[in-house]
């Protein structure tokens, strides 16, 4: 019996990659500059990581569902 896979989720490297960039931007960048260019990098890392995290949380969701709702959230 293989074990769950869901942590690999969250081990991926674009998520971890997405994550420190929104992470840098929100706490570091936004203060330094704070202009449309730093809110423009957390929306494109924010719809790089919340696809992963869906189908993480909710695992026997297609990726056509997750794809539809990270869409759906971001319009």
């Amino acid at each position: 019996m293989q074990p769950p896979r869901r942590h690999y989720y969250l081990l991926n490297s674009i998520f971890l990659l997405s994550l420190l960039l929104l992470i840098v931007n929100d706490h570091y960048w936004k203060g330094i500059y704070g202009n449309g260019v730093t809110g423009k990098l957390s929306d494109f890392a924010g719809v790089l990581l919340l696809p992963f995290l869906l189908k993480y949380l909710f695992r026997g969701r297609s990726n056509v569902a997750v794809i539809s709702a990270t869409v759906l959230l971001f319009t």
